[in-house]
C-alpha cells in the first residue's frame, strides 16, 4: 500500500468517528479547537485547550 492509499484509509476511518471523538483526537495531536467538549447535557464541563 503506497502512502496515497494509506492516507485515504486514514481519512475514511476519521470520517467514521463522532464529532466528539474527532475533537478529542485533534486535541491529543496538539491541534487546538474552539468547540466545547462534553456539554452540560452530557454531564461534563471540559473545554478544549487552546
Amino acid at each position: 500500500m503506497n502512502s496515497n492509499e494509506r492516507a485515504k484509509v486514514i481519512i475514511e476511518g476519521f470520517k467514521k468517528l463522532t464529532l466528539e471523538q474527532m475533537e478529542q483526537m485533534l486535541i491529543k495531536l496538539g491541534i487546538p479547537t474552539d468547540r466545547k467538549i462534553g456539554s452540560d447535557e452530557n454531564g461534563g464541563k471540559e473545554y478544549a485547550k487552546r
